[in-house]
């Protein structure tokens, strides 16, 4: 049995939640580009269980001093306030009748 030093134990833990964290900004980053809705909403469901599972993975071994933790934490948290609303946008859309839409100008 290989006997992890407690610096390598902390290592392994980081790399877990910026694992956690790059796989949400990718996912929250795609689904903000996507243009079919339903690829849009299982991106950001998948966004949101990568910021989940870092959150908790965050609060398992005490606090986590790494800036680029922290950063890339702030970055997919201001990516899914993005997503959460272009979501009440398009929901907003889609409950306006077309006809109650305003007119386009045409130039």
């Amino acid at each position: 049995m290989v006997l992890m030093q407690p610096s390598t134990k902390k290592s392994v833990h980081e790399q877990a939640v910026l694992f956690e964290l790059r796989r949400g900004i990718i996912r929250a980053v795609d689904a903000i580009i996507a243009k079919d809705s339903e690829a849009r909403k299982t991106l950001t469901e998948t966004a949101i269980s990568s910021y989940r599972k870092a959150l908790l993975l965050m609060t398992q071994d005490g606090p986590i001093t790494e800036p680029r933790i922290h950063e890339k934490l702030t970055h997919l948290e201001t990516l899914l306030r993005k997503l959460e609303c272009s979501h009440q946008i398009d929901e907003q859309s889609a409950a306006v009748p077309y006809e109650a839409r305003p007119a386009r100008s045409q130039k």
